[in-house]
């Protein structure tokens, strides 16, 4: 991964987590111990070509919560959350929150997608980051790019 976003955790977001409502869930997982990194389950949205792979539809993700948990939680410990495929649905309001049900039951999530086919662009990841809770977003963009740099974003405006 060339380029991370990592944000501090979040408070609570949606009146179910923050009343404490959501007791069903399990426990979010533990921070990593010092020099441990997170680790984040990869998964994919095209149908699986290898056994090893497990697909999720993001606008199915709150009502696949159960699934979601037994992929992250075992008896001999937990990783710390979902390193998902981009799919376009992502940006529609299903999809967002999809997302968002993961993060506010403590899942860190990272998106990940095919380089050439996929978007990536500031507007995108940014917006996964503000409106779902985004922790990671693997990029290609070039090295130069950072805010503040306007000739990097080729245009983009950043609506901060």
């Amino acid at each position: 991964m060339r380029s991370s976003h990592n944000l501090p955790p979040r408070l609570p977001s949606s009146p179910r987590h923050a009343r404490g409502q959501n007791h069903h869930h399990p426990p979010p997982p533990r921070p990593p111990r010092p020099g441990m990194p997170h680790l984040l389950l990869l998964t994919v949205s095209d149908p699986p070509q290898k056994e090893c792979e497990l697909e999720l539809n993001v606008a199915d993700a709150a009502s696949r919560g159960s699934r979601v948990d037994s992929w992250v939680h075992s008896s001999d410990g937990s990783l710390h959350g979902l390193y998902l495929q981009f799919q376009k649905e992502m940006l529609e309001p299903d999809g967002l929150r999809g997302i968002r049900d993961l993060t506010d039951r403590g899942y860190l999530v990272g998106v990940w997608g095919h380089n050439g086919r996929d978007p990536d662009d500031y507007r995108t990841f940014h917006r996964l980051v503000r409106e779902a809770g985004v922790s990671f977003v693997n990029s290609d963009l070039p090295r130069r790019f950072k805010m503040g740099e306007p000739s990097a974003h080729r245009g983009v405006s950043f609506g901060l």
